[in-house]
């Protein structure tokens, strides 16, 4: 009895489920339509994110939360009832697809901060004299443009290379977790509007507020406007630091 019981509730709420999608459907698809969808499937979502953020992963918790929500998204605009599967088991095993997120993220946040600096110059060391020498620098040639010991290039060229082959790799949760703040500030950048991203990119370049603000290609205009956007960047990371809202 309690079988088949269960099976009907099954039956139900797929009706239910199906009846809400068909409401945000036909109504154009209004992203702010979603949100009985959203709440109805909420606990499913909470339910999946909840595997990586109980096993000490090191990707900020606002930023798997909000990887799932976006694939939960992702469901909702690809259902399509006539292939026969209910709206919850589509949003389950596209739920799934968060895997891969957090299998290239998660070695991030290994990286200490320092050498996040370290290898953004040695990164951007490389384009400039690739495109000047029409080839691949070389170590010597790498350390001669940066000021730095060859050793020094040589060794950050092996372990960024050791990091991306590792970030293929289940993490370790037993690893000493260095300051989030990187991991958070790459998560953070990926999410904002352009105008804030370069005012962050500017920021993170020892930029000040009046500088940015004559900045080209910003569009901020004047030094409030860009005060705002540190504002709204800064809440932004809080969140994903803390996941305060």
């Amino acid at each position: 009895m309690a079988s088949i019981l269960e099976k009907l509730a099954d039956v139900e709420r797929a009706r239910e489920d199906l009846e809400l999608w068909k409401r945000w459907d036909s109504g154009g698809r209004k992203p702010a339509d979603v949100k009985p969808l959203l709440v109805r499937f909420n606990p499913m979502i909470n339910d999946r994110a909840r595997i990586y953020l109980d096993k000490g992963m090191m990707i900020p918790p606002a930023a798997i939360k909000a990887e799932h929500r976006k694939q939960f998204m992702r469901a909702v605009e690809t259902y399509d009832p006539k292939k026969g599967a209910s709206l919850g088991t589509h949003v389950f095993s596209t739920l799934r697809a968060s895997s891969r997120f957090i299998t290239t993220n998660q070695n991030i946040a290994r990286i200490p901060e320092t050498r996040i600096f370290d290898i953004g110059d040695l990164k951007r060391a490389t384009s400039t004299l690739d495109a000047r020498l029409d080839r691949e620098p070389t170590p010597k040639e790498l350390a001669g443009y940066l000021r730095w010991n060859i050793g020094d290039v040589v060794r950050l060229q092996k372990e960024n290379r050791r990091d991306l082959r590792a970030s293929k790799f289940p993490v370790d949760v037993n690893v000493h977790r260095p300051s989030a703040v990187p991991a958070a500030l790459k998560f953070v950048r990926r999410d904002l509007e352009p105008r804030d991203r370069k005012v962050l990119d500017a920021v993170m370049k020892g930029r000040k507020i009046r500088e940015i603000a004559k900045m080209r290609g910003t569009g901020m205009g004047s030094p409030s406007a860009v005060a705002r956007s540190k504002a709204r960047i800064a809440k932004r990371l809080e969140t994903y630091l803390h996941g305060r809202q």
